[in-house]
């Protein structure tokens, strides 16, 4: 048997699991990287790539062979549950001692959404598993911004959003990257732990507006929406109705006040404070001006 020494990445072609790549490999592990389309699989130094699909379990056991901890994420979509388990009972057959599974913080803001019930459930299995878990539960992502919000202020000056003036400890993609980077470095100290992951400080999009307008040095203003308002502008972007309504369900949390925890485990974790709201726009400034 082999000395298991290497990580596998699942999602590895994502937005985190780039980034975590980029971290393994300037570290030197060994690292299998996991996507169903081989052809976006990128050149890294000791970093292989294995062309597998979650849904199909034969093919993920020789995905984890040697592997002393996998990182587990995926996008939301059918069988999300069942591929998320098919992974934790492959790693359970490969002997994989630790896995650290990227989750969601909507399980302590609002454990009655469907996305907090689909990553509850799989972190269910992985508690009952022979595999030491670690769930990772972030809020709301600073990178979501660079979608509709960065459009309307690069063309209006202006935020569209139905939360109010409630807050969210905004976190930047970059940091759940490097916390899991670093538990995977040292996985026997955290194993079986929970971090919800949030930024040092909860603003509320008229704060978001003002950093902005600071930044950019032009005016950015913050339109409330009621949820009528704000589902109809989400259908006319195009999104579908069952993703507009549970956006909704975020924002009515975040209006009534439900989601301005703000945790210390990411400065805990990489002994650091978390990436600001200001750091973020000057490093994407040329979606915003």
């Amino acid at each position: 048997m082999g000395t298991k020494n290497k990580v596998t990445v699942f999602g590895a072609t994502g937005r985190i699991g780039r980034e975590l790549l980029q971290h393994l490999s300037g570290a030197g592990i060994e690292t299998v990287a996991v996507s169903r389309d081989g052809q976006k699989a990128f050149p890294l130094p000791h970093t292989s790539w294995v062309k597998a699909d979650m849904l199909q379990k034969d093919s993920l056991v020789e995905t984890m062979k040697d592997s002393k901890a996998v990182f587990l994420n995926a996008g939301m979509g059918p069988g999300f549950v069942e591929g998320q388990i098919n992974v934790i009972e492959a790693s359970e057959a490969a002997g994989v001692p630790f896995m650290v599974k990227l989750s969601s913080g909507a399980i302590q803001e609002k454990p009655e959404l469907s996305v907090a019930k689909m990553h509850e459930e799989v972190e269910g299995r992985l508690r009952a598993s022979a595999v030491n878990g670690i769930m990772l539960r972030p809020t709301g992502f600073m990178q979501n911004w660079l979608g509709d919000l960065a459009a309307s202020v690069k063309k209006e000056r202006k935020i569209y959003e139905a939360t109010g003036l409630g807050r969210r400890a905004y976190i930047d993609l970059k940091d759940i990257a490097e916390v899991a980077f670093t538990i995977l470095m040292n996985p026997e100290k955290h194993s079986c732990h929970a971090y919800f992951l949030t930024g040092d400080v909860a603003l509320n999009y008229q704060e978001v507006a003002d950093i902005l307008s600071h930044t950019i040095g032009e005016k950015v203003s913050y339109e409330a929406l009621d949820e009528q308002e704000a589902k109809t502008r989400y259908l006319s972007k195009g999104v579908p109705e069952w993703m507009a309504d549970t956006l909704l369900l975020y924002a009515d949390a975040q209006r009534k006040g439900q989601t301005a925890q703000v945790s210390e485990d990411v400065r805990s974790i990489l002994r650091k404070p978390a990436r600001t709201v200001e750091g973020f726009v000057i490093d994407h400034i040329n979606a915003f001006q």
